[in-house]
């Protein structure tokens, strides 16, 4: 990355990483180091392994509400952030399960999406709560990226249509080095309406969702339809292939 914003005429510096704490710990530190490198926004934060997947960096002016913008993707997102769904669930992430809406010809809303890999940080705003679920992230040894996908909703966070940046594959362990991992942060974002009906799977649950609008923040969120312990989804799932 440093290489390619050397060549771009891109301002940087690299954040080491942290070693002294459990993984999830680690990269909780590393990112508060990286949000503290600034006094203030805006300001991008973006990991070491990733590829342009435009001609320049060039971007659309943000929505002018912005707090959060996402300069890469993921099709990973998560249920809203409510005790019930807490308890049976957890905060877990699920694939397919990310959650964008129309906003214009370039950007998308989004109300939950599990990435972490580029972000720019617009607001001050958005700056002291990501910060804010960074710190949780480290002290609750949670994932600091399913923490933002759960401040989303609180926010006006967007992302562009088109991703200008993914995970570059080479750079990859080789467990991650297929097409499914590609399309993670390859492909642009389905866009979300209400109403939609939606099948999210993670190690431990398939779920069936629906998109509804919260009324408190105009927001969409996911609604949970029904779901299925794995053990019992993947039963299922050989029952209507046996028929």
């Amino acid at each position: 990355m440093s290489a390619l914003f050397t060549r771009l005429g891109i301002g940087h510096q690299f954040i080491d990483g942290v070693s002294i704490h459990g993984k999830k710990r680690n990269v909780a530190a590393a990112m508060l180091k990286a949000h503290d490198a600034f006094t203030a926004a805006p300001f991008m934060v973006c990991e070491d392994d990733l590829l342009l997947m435009q001609d320049d960096v060039v971007i659309p002016a943000p929505p002018a509400d912005a707090d959060i913008v996402y300069l890469a993707k993921s099709d990973h997102g998560c249920l809203p952030n409510r005790p019930d769904y807490a308890e049976l669930y957890r905060h877990r992430s699920y694939a397919g399960l990310a959650l964008a809406e129309a906003h214009d010809e370039h950007y998308l809303r989004l109300t939950s999406m599990i990435s972490a890999i580029a972000v720019l940080v617009v607001s001050e705003k958005g700056r002291l709560r990501y910060r804010e679920e960074l710190r949780k992230a480290f002290n609750r040894d949670a994932p600091i990226d399913i923490r933002y996908a759960l401040a989303m909703p609180d926010l006006r966070v967007y992302t562009l249509r088109q991703p200008v940046f993914a995970e570059d594959m080479a750079l990859q362990p080789p467990p991650k080095r297929n097409e499914e991992r590609r399309l993670v942060t390859h492909a642009p974002l389905p866009v979300a309406f209400e109403g939609e009906l939606r099948t999210g799977e993670n190690m431990l649950f398939r779920i069936d969702v629906r998109a509804r609008r919260n009324p408190a923040t105009s927001a969409l969120e996911w609604e949970v339809v029904q779901a299925w312990p794995k053990s019992r989804a993947s039963a299922s799932a050989q029952e209507e292939t046996s028929d």
